[in-house]
């Protein structure tokens, strides 16, 4: 008995392929693969991983900048903007609550 779809040959959900960006549907095509765009989002993933650990070792990112809530949005941009139109909706729609950088930056500082 042969199972369908094969390893990495899942479509993803017609409401997940209808939030992918005009750019990745021109690189994956109308109906990519789960896989594919866990690839592609991993991929993202540790460029932008680099890229941050790059500026913190630099001096150029601090507690204060990483905790920000305008960080945290461009971010969110970073991970998914160039797969997902929710992205930009999302990092929009969100707000840090009231004095919650300042107590995680309070804790941080007191380790």
């Amino acid at each position: 008995m042969q199972f369908g779809p094969g390893y990495g040959e899942t479509p993803l959900e017609p409401d997940e392929a209808d939030a992918l960006t005009p750019q990745a549907r021109a690189v994956f095509g109308d109906q990519p693969s789960k896989l594919e765009i866990y690839e592609a989002e991993q991929a993202i993933n540790d460029e932008v991983s680099i890229s941050l650990l790059t500026d913190v070792v630099a001096g150029e990112l601090d507690i204060a900048a990483l905790i920000s809530d305008v960080f945290l949005r461009e971010l969110h941009r970073g991970l998914y903007g160039d797969l997902w139109t929710w992205a930009e909706a999302g990092a929009e729609g969100c707000e840090c609550p009231a004095g919650a950088c300042e107590e995680v930056e309070a804790h941080v500082l007191a380790s």
